[in-house]
């Protein structure tokens, strides 16, 4: 695809949910905050559903094989952040973050015969530290340390789609990436005013994370210099091959 085709389709994908975006604030600025807080959240989770569509339907033609492994951590880290958000009272984020475990979820059901099933250093690794995770939940009896461990381990995750992206950024679609990001920016602008962790870290994590994926997905050309054999020492290094 030319830079020619995908520029106006990146533009048309982020004026979507920026002019819906827009709208949900319009019973904001007429003092219904209410109303624009409920506007946001819906939004929200229709962008985070609507994110998987097309990667389901690449799973469906055969296009994508997906990490199962990977797929079943982030659907337990989101688990683990719409629990911990839904505990201390931050529906916004609870819902964002619960809606992400429906979607990835999905993906490893409908994955399953076509996914790949190896088990790498990566995922040994995402999974000891949710493990962690929810232990020092339980024993410190706080929602927050559950959020800050979904984020980070979820930006584990993600290092080696950025160092592909990087390097390759027409094999990925931008279209999943933005919509992402523009669901976490609704549930971040629906929690606005509650300042805390769990109120707010995962959505504006997932926001900033995601768009910097659709950012880098956009650049066309790819980046001089790089080399597959770059892309690859960063696999190497965290990732033993699928089985």
């Amino acid at each position: 695809m030319t830079s020619t085709t995908k520029a106006p389709i990146f533009r048309l994908l982020w004026m979507i949910p920026a002019s819906l975006i827009m709208l949900a604030f319009l019973p904001y600025l007429a003092g219904d905050h209410h109303t624009a807080r409920l506007l946001l959240m819906a939004l929200s989770s229709l962008l985070a559903a609507a994110s998987s569509v097309p990667y389901l339907r690449s799973i469906h033609a055969g296009i994508t094989q997906p990490r199962l492994v990977t797929w079943a951590t982030w659907s337990v880290l989101t688990g683990m952040a719409a629990f911990a958000s839904a505990s201390t009272g931050d529906w916004p984020a609870a819902v964002f973050a619960g809606i992400g475990t429906v979607a990835t979820t999905t993906i490893v059901v409908v994955g399953w015969r076509r996914g790949h099933r190896g088990v790498g250093k990566l995922d040994i690794t995402c999974a000891s530290m949710v493990i962690a995770g929810l232990a020092l939940w339980q024993a410190s009896d706080q929602p927050a340390v559950a959020v800050i461990v979904a984020c980070s381990v979820d930006l584990i995750g993600l290092v080696p789609t950025l160092a592909n992206v990087w390097a390759h950024p027409g094999e990925e679609n931008p279209s999943t990436w933005t919509l992402i990001a523009a669901g976490g920016l609704c549930a971040a602008l629906a929690a606005w005013g509650d300042w805390t962790i769990t109120a707010l870290a995962y959505p504006v994590y997932v926001a900033v994370s995601t768009a910097t994926v659709a950012v880098l997905a956009r650049r066309w050309p790819p980046r001089a210099g790089v080399s597959d054999r770059e892309v690859a020492h960063v696999h190497d290094t965290i990732s033993w091959p699928a089985n």
